[in-house]
């Protein structure tokens, strides 16, 4: 039932602002070293990089929305 009503919000918000697609980037972050520590400081918290990176692509697949992923920078 969150997951439809996810999807049904989103859908309304392209809807009404007559949007093509929502551009937004896949981490909140910039890359660490390759051999950094598996925590990342979020706001003043110790939190795990598994936690903090995904955090930006998991709105599209629990909406079961269509999703592109672009690398640049």
């Amino acid at each position: 039932a969150r997951r439809r009503r996810l999807r049904d919000e989103i859908e309304a918000l392209v809807r009404t602002h007559r949007l093509d697609g929502i551009l937004y980037p896949c981490t909140p972050i910039t890359a660490r070293p390759i051999r950094a520590r598996d925590t990342i400081d979020w706001s003043g918290e110790e939190r795990p990089a598994s936690m903090v990176y995904p955090r930006n692509t998991i709105v599209a697949s629990q909406a079961d929305l269509p999703a592109v992923t672009v690398c640049a920078g």
